[in-house]
């Protein structure tokens, strides 16, 4: 059975991976550093799996990462009902 995820968890995820930080991440989504943390924390419960590894200076993707997503069959609804990774 296929499960759904927020698609605002999944840009978020996106934008912090592809941007390296939080702040860049929230600069560029226009929203705040704890909103987009309380995004991914979301998703990453939903996955049941640590997607980013945090320190006070640095974000890392962990090993099941971007590949997570997909490894777990979650995919996230477009409007219109169509299926986008990104």
């Amino acid at each position: 059975m296929e499960a759904t995820i927020d698609p605002a968890q999944l840009r978020a995820f996106v934008a912090v991976v592809r941007s390296g930080s939080f702040t860049r991440a929230a600069g560029a989504l226009s929203t705040r550093k704890s909103h987009l943390s309380r995004l991914v924390i979301r998703l990453e419960a939903r996955l049941d799996a640590q997607l980013l590894h945090r320190t006070t200076r640095s974000v890392t993707v962990t090993e099941l990462g971007p590949g997570g997503v997909r490894a777990r069959g979650l995919h996230p609804r477009r409007p219109g009902g169509h299926r986008s990774l990104c």
